[in-house]
């Protein structure tokens, strides 16, 4: 993911959800919705603890505007 991401200016986001099929939206459909939604809401994504799977957070940021990579 940090190889990728240095080929960008700006920052790259990968959400992984444990345990989900290659075909996410059909085998944990409520979690990738509730991803989905809060990235488009410009809203912090965390799991959703109705749904089964969890989702986990990467970000890396390139931009020197934007916080240092955690």
């Amino acid at each position: 993911m940090r190889e990728i991401a240095q080929q960008t200016d700006n920052h790259v986001l990968l959400v992984a959800i444990e345990g989900a099929a290659h075909a996410i939206n059909f085998s944990h459909p409520g979690e990738l919705a509730h991803v989905i939604r809060l990235f488009m809401a410009d809203q912090p994504i965390v799991d959703d603890p109705d749904s089964p799977g969890h989702a986990r957070l990467w970000e890396v940021h390139r931009s020197p505007k934007l916080p240092p990579a955690r």
